[in-house]
């Protein structure tokens, strides 16, 4: 049987993409999670602030314990395209998974000339359940954009490997380094190489495998340089050696391990899972999975000589899961769905190619393998339309999720929805099901101190966020958390203590610095405030408002160059800002430059021709020009709109004595 069906990939690549954007579409509708998707995205005022010089040089900068540049920097193009709504970086998530599978069946074929099984292992790959949360969650772009670039990176490659020149390989290089700025998972790049010159490419029979280690120096040497970045970039949300011990990661591993074979062969259930002990295998249920590994990698090995495709489908699957493996777990999640995004490939592609390759003499046996894998990819996408639907918002998201587990986890995360909507019985009720799962999960405690608190009850809300402080000293959200509560209940001193501890643990943490700074503004402390607002924005640099609040301090400190940088900042943001153009206009008349301060001052004028201050002081600027009769009716007008004023009618009597009346 012979499936090659065209000498070009481009119409499979067409095809698999046009496949996988019409069964995602309908997520473009969705809204934001309240999973971060509010720091990654919606309040997030970096983003907001869209593709400024600012912006684009505060992207690399790291945040919340990631250096991830290219994917703020899509965020923020997207803000410049189409604004803060939802649906335009849903439909980018989108896009970005179809250029994914489209790429990937490019590559599959261009390999192996087999348009049926590459539109097949790629539709496996791209249609499967396990991409829902990849592309139907916006925080989770960084999957996308790395696997594009891991793609990229490959093509570069076999173009390098096919003898179009060395320029390739660097090609390759720069852009395995755009994957690693996007999410540092792309350090196992070089590996993933290795893995296609066992196949398709068969370098290793030519080549050798010593020649091609040393061919992939340089991409070894970049994975360090980012590994070693990402470990010193996540040491404070990293768990400690200490706090796990050797056996424990070996149990997340294995656990995460069988979670993604389990879910790859039967994706049913699928849903979020937290730090839970439940979703742990035993120590003999992980000597086991281990084992299971092992046989398989040495079957594969054993095999490579009839079918390749297995060991290095294989060895992908399992090189990829490496960052991802729980071994070093990061955040809230030992696993996630979303991990296998990249490892997918792989598996499935391994999975085809290597049946082919056992099955080619089979004729019948191979046509019925194809007509099985077809309604698998049909199967898979009627399984990812309806799960697809459960990610429309965070109440349908969390109701789902907690109906299929019943975890401690997932009713916080209900709780969490419930209270964005202001139902605050609701949420008071999951969150105290979620602590009598897990009394130590202090997110819960916090959250329900910050419901507690916005429904009213302020020290029951502070009580609780204290509860999260005194089990975990170091988050900076519950220390800030616990910082407004002071504020609610009168205690600035106490509340400017934690933001402090806050910023102890993680000093760019963007909410603590701009609450230190109004609070120190608050307490009379100029000076301190100021600096505070410096540090503010050089991570926020796009807040148009804490610009403003900085510049004023600024010119009441006495430094109008260093306000006048600030107020024309927040122009750059806004120039229809009347307030900003008139304090511009005040901050140059300051410093002597009458002629810019005039034009601010009629600029500001036109968007608002009822401010006051600007009229008043403009009024001053002309008397002090010499433009006195220009200064006596435009204070006259401002009587009109303020009448008795006792500035401007002593600064007109002034006016009129030195005009002799």
């Amino acid at each position: 049987m012979d499936f090659k069906k065209t000498n070009t990939p481009i119409p499979t690549a067409l095809f698999v993409a046009a496949l996988v954007f019409a069964l995602f579409y309908p997520s473009v509708g969705f809204e934001f999670l309240r999973l971060d998707d509010g720091q990654y995205v919606a309040q997030n005022s970096l983003v907001a602030g869209g593709l400024t010089l600012g912006g684009v040089a505060a992207a690399f900068l790291p945040y919340q314990y990631y250096w991830i540049p290219v994917t703020w920097l899509s965020f923020m193009a997207g803000s410049t395209l189409h604004g803060m709504s939802p649906w335009g970086f849903h439909l980018e998530s989108v896009i970005l998974h179809a250029l994914v599978a489209g790429l990937f069946g490019f590559i599959l074929f261009k390999t192996t000339k087999n348009s049926l099984l590459s539109a097949l292992a790629v539709l496996l790959f791209a249609l499967h359940p396990m991409r829902v949360e990849s592309v139907a969650w916006i925080t989770a772009r960084k999957d996308l954009l790395s696997a594009l670039f891991t793609l990229g990176a490959l093509w570069a490659y076999l173009k390098y490997a096919g003898g179009e020149g060395r320029r390739w390989l660097w090609t390759s290089l720069g852009a395995m380094a755009l994957g690693c700025m996007s999410k540092p998972v792309a350090v196992v790049m070089p590996l993933l190489l290795l893995s296609a010159d066992l196949w398709p490419l068969g370098r290793q029979k030519k080549e050798g495998w010593t020649a091609l280690l040393v061919e992939k120096a340089p991409f070894f040497a970049l994975s360090l340089v980012f590994a070693a970045a990402t470990a010193y970039f996540q040491r404070e949300g990293m768990a400690t050696l200490g706090s796990l011990s050797l056996g424990d990661r070996l149990l997340i591993a294995a656990s995460a391990l069988w979670h993604y074979l389990a879910a790859t062969f039967w994706p049913v259930g699928l849903h979020l899972k937290g730090r839970e002990g439940g979703d742990l295998l035993g120590a003999g249920g992980a000597a086991a999975l281990f084992a299971l590994f092992a046989a398989l990698t040495a079957l594969f090995y054993k095999i490579r000589g009839k079918a390749p495709q297995f060991l290095a489908g294989w060895l992908w699957f399992g090189a990829a899961l490496l960052p991802v493996s729980g071994f070093f777990p990061v955040g809230t999640s030992y696993m996630a769905d979303r991990f296998t995004y990249l490892p997918h490939m792989g598996l499935f592609a391994g999975l085809v190619f290597g049946s082919a390759a056992l099955l080619r003499e089979k004729w019948r046996a191979l046509a019925a393998f194809s007509v099985a894998l077809a309604l698998a990819c049909a199967a898979f996408g009627v399984a990812t339309s309806l799960y697809l639907q459960k990610w429309r918002n965070s109440l349908t998201l969390f109701e789902y999720f907690y109906s299929v587990s019943q975890s401690g986890y997932s009713a916080s995360l209900l709780a969490g929805a419930y209270a964005e909507k202001k139902d605050f019985a609701s949420a008071l009720k999951f969150y105290k099901t979620a602590l009598e799962k897990d009394a130590s999960d202090y997110a819960a405690w916090r959250n329900m101190g910050v419901a507690l608190g916005d429904s009213g009850r302020i020290i029951e809300g502070v009580s609780a966020i204290e509860k999260a402080v005194s089990l975990a000293p170091k988050d900076p959200e519950s220390r800030y958390a616990l910082g407004v509560g002071y504020l609610k209940v009168g205690r600035l001193k106490g509340a400017m203590a934690q933001f402090e501890a806050a910023l102890d643990s993680d000093p760019r943490h963007a909410k603590s610095l701009e609450a230190l700074a109004y609070s120190l503004r608050e307490d009379g402390r100029a000076g301190e405030a100021a600096a505070v607002f410096e540090r503010y924005l050089l991570v926020s640099p796009q807040d148009g408002k804490a610009l403003r609040e900085a510049g004023i301090l600024l010119a009441e400190l006495g430094r109008p160059a260093e306000a006048l940088d600030r107020f024309l900042s927040v122009l750059a943001l806004s120039p229809r800002d009347a307030d900003a153009n008139y304090n511009a206009a005040l901050t140059l008349d300051r410093l002597g430059n009458i002629g810019e301060a005039e034009k601010y001052y009629r600029e500001a004028l036109q968007i608002d021709a009822m401010h006051l201050r600007a009229r008043f002081n403009h009024a001053l600027l002309l008397e002090k020009t010499g433009r006195v009769g220009e200064a006596a009716t435009a204070l006259s007008d401002f009587l009109k709109l303020a009448p008795g004023d006792p500035d401007a009618t002593a600064a007109l009597a002034r006016i009129g004595a030195r005009q002799g009346r």
